[in-house]
């Protein structure tokens, strides 16, 4: 999109002002509504319902015609405005590549926000590709960041182009720190089993990830739905809960974005595989337990084991159980691409 362009049409639609003045006066034109809804998409209004399309020598010119029967050219309307207008030209032409530099400098956060969906809409509909470099956060947090979103870097004189996340280039642009999916969980001890789970199955990691210890299941539920509705963390999609499997028959764990472990618990399965499993290694001569968790409390303070070796324990205990949690982790934070 050549900055010139603007200028360009400057000079064209004044010397056609008078054939276009002629055209709306005797109603010669039509209602490019295709280009109105890009327009009231994009800007959230209706201002631009009235705009209309006059071809004078073989080009279009636009207008937004008012009630009073004057009306207001496309080179008098704001930046962005005109921007997106011609935007519309280039995408309907001939062209199946356009790349344009700095894409969201003339519109406000709101307009960049907004743009990401009709681009991909006009992509499909017009059959090119929109290649356009942007620092925007607002446009980038509407990018899809595992197929669409890449980092453009200069090192040492040499350009290099990699995929990123939003989170990552967040950071690296602006230092704003965030992470690209989020994990809520009950305890401390499911959190550190999730991530021993991730760490030993899950090797290209591309999305920064947050594992969130929130108390009772209830709790961790309760803080997801309220994300849904404010999405102060994340996008939902972005956002899930996995809880121990004890509670997989309660009410409020059922519904989209809630799993368990196939275990009713860290603590638990330990305690049941020292009744059960006869190679069970961390054997100890007291009996005496009260319960699960202070038999899993003994075996660390005692050093007989420490919380990593239970964990990898009973990983390679419930390989089998553990597949589909880790085929889903695996989706939710890899980059498949």
């Amino acid at each position: 999109m050549p900055h010139g362009l603007r200028f360009n049409y400057f000079k064209s639609a004044s010397d056609a002002d008078l054939d276009i003045r002629k055209a709306i006066a005797l109603n010669v034109y039509v209602q490019p509504e295709e280009l109105v809804d890009f327009l009231n998409e994009i800007y959230r209004s209706t201002r631009f319902s009235s705009m209309v399309e006059v071809t004078v020598k073989g080009k279009n010119y636009y207008a937004i015609v008012k009630s009073d029967g004057t009306y207001i050219r496309e080179d008098y309307l704001s930046s962005g405005e005109y921007f997106l207008i011609n935007l519309y030209r280039t995408l309907k032409g001939a062209a199946r590549l356009i790349v344009i530099d700095e894409i969201d400098i003339s519109l406000d956060a709101a307009a960049q926000a907004n743009l990401a969906q009709c681009l991909r809409s006009f992509s499909i509909r017009f059959n090119c590709k929109i290649l356009f470099t942007t620092h925007s956060l607002a446009l980038m947090r509407k990018i899809d960041d595992n197929s669409e979103l890449f980092l453009l870097e200069n090192t040492d004189g040499q350009a290099s182009i990699r995929q990123t996340s939003y989170s990552d280039a967040k950071a690296r642009l602006f230092g704003f720190l965030g992470w690209d999916r989020y994990i809520l969980t009950e305890d401390e001890v499911l959190q550190g089993f999730l991530k021993a789970i991730i760490e030993k199955f899950c090797h290209r990691i591309f999305f920064t990830y947050k594992i969130i210890p929130m108390g009772g299941g209830p709790q961790v539920v309760n803080l997801m739905r309220q994300n849904e509705r404010e999405q102060f963390l994340a996008a939902p999609e972005k956002v899930i809960a996995i809880l121990d499997g004890d509670q997989k028959n309660d009410k409020y764990c059922q519904g989209p974005r809630v799993h368990m472990i196939p275990i009713e618990s860290v603590e638990k399965a330990l305690y049941e595989c020292r009744q059960t499993d006869p190679e069970f290694p961390f054997v100890c001569e007291r009996t005496d337990f009260t319960g699960y968790k202070d038999f899993h409390y003994y075996l660390q303070q005692k050093e007989i084991a420490t919380q990593e070796e239970i964990f990898q324990y009973l990983i390679e205990k419930n390989h089998v159980a553990l597949q589909d949690l880790i085929d889903f982790l695996q989706n939710f934070l890899i980059d498949d691409t």
